[in-house]
């Protein structure tokens, strides 16, 4: 039976930037976003110590930048239903984001959901402080 996803809705933002996403001084990413499980003892339940196929154990942000070779950032367990992942000192530059809920099926193999909607993040240097020009 092929597995039902429940849309994951991603917002993503810089701590302290909630515009453009784009922040000078980041030396972390705050990643949210909302899951509605199954309930309990139905596919796509969280697992728990009662349910340990056909559930969703945890959840991982990925920086897919490079679509080929994703690289997971951060892994939060479930259950929570709103859920909040750290990413320490992203590099300079352009990144994209998203998230997945991870899956063990029936057989007790492991997969991921699709991607949620990709967020892209700029990260640019810190800007110089204490400018002056003095006329003489």
């Amino acid at each position: 039976m092929r597995f039902k996803y429940v849309a994951l809705i991603a917002l993503f933002c810089l701590a302290g930037c909630l515009a453009a996403c784009n922040d000078s001084s980041a030396s972390q990413l705050n990643a949210s976003w909302d899951y509605t499980f199954a309930p309990a003892g139905q596919q796509g339940a969280a697992c728990t110590a009662t349910q340990t196929t056909n559930c969703i154990p945890s959840f991982t942000v990925e920086d897919i930048s490079n679509a080929q070779d994703p690289v997971p950032e951060a892994t939060v367990a479930a259950p929570a239903l709103s859920v909040t992942a750290t990413i320490a000192t992203p590099t300079y530059g352009p990144h994209i984001y998203g998230v997945v809920a991870n899956v063990v099926n029936a057989n007790g193999s492991t997969s991921s959901s699709p991607v949620s909607s990709p967020i892209t993040v700029t990260i640019t240097a810190p800007a110089p402080t204490g400018f002056a020009i003095t006329v003489i």
